[in-house]
């Protein structure tokens, strides 16, 4: 059984090449890590708030010079005043199909007697996701309604929602489930798995994208045909 992830089905939507060094190869490509250990740490911050323990000594060193942006992140994250979170850093794993299984790992999930909202912390810019589009959208949303249908703690669709928190920016976006958008995500998740397992990831995918890609230099597919897409 193959189990996929939204960023792993992200990921071949971009460039299957890709996809395939990262996962297929596990080729790792060292980069500058700066922006995503301050992700890290802001994640792990959030958590610990989340779950009523002891952050006095880890807000503590904001106030280091250092931490500048890590603490502006933080203070953003603070004014939104977010209550009644129901669980933190909630792992799923959900069968798809008979062949494939999707999981992940939300960053919490708040609940009262009638709706379930996903929360999801970005450092990043709103610009850079189409949130009723993402896969991350269509992988949450589906695999969490399904988990908690089954439970018995969601009567609807309707009920569901997932809320980005975009805290550099102090905006957030809400995204609201349907019927419609339930059956509309299982037919793009079927298909894409099964279009991931009928790949045999030879043919080569240049794009404008492959300027930029950091797995250029190992990529035969992106000097093959860059010169034709630019």
């Amino acid at each position: 059984m193959k189990t996929y992830s939204a960023g792993m089905l992200k990921t071949f939507t971009e460039c299957p090449q890709k996809f395939s060094l990262i996962f297929n190869e596990h080729l790792e490509i060292p980069n500058d890590n700066t922006f995503a250990e301050i992700g890290k740490q802001i994640h792990s911050l959030i958590y610990y708030k989340l779950s009523n323990l002891d952050i006095e000594k880890m807000s503590g060193s904001l106030d280091n010079p250092e931490n500048a942006e890590l603490k502006r992140l933080w203070e953003n994250f603070v004014g939104f005043n977010i209550k009644d979170v129901f669980v933190s850093e909630y792992t799923f794993n959900v069968l798809l199909n008979l062949q494939t299984r999707l999981t992940g790992r939300v960053d919490a999930i708040r609940k009262d007697n009638l709706t379930i909202e996903i929360l999801d912390w970005k450092t990043g810019s709103s610009k850079n996701i189409d949130v009723e589009n993402d896969m991350q959208t269509i992988v949450y949303l589906y695999c969490i309604y399904r988990l908690f249908k089954e439970k018995g703690d969601i009567k609807s669709c309707e009920n569901l929602s997932m809320t980005y928190y975009f805290l550099k920016e102090k905006t957030s976006e809400t995204v609201r489930f349907s019927v419609e958008k339930y059956k509309k995500f299982e037919q793009i998740l079927n298909n894409l798995t099964k279009k991931i397992e009928n790949s045999n990831f030879e043919n080569p995918y240049p794009s404008a994208d492959c300027e930029k890609c950091s797995f250029r230099p190992v990529c035969k597919g992106a000097y093959e045909g860059l010169n034709n897409v630019l």
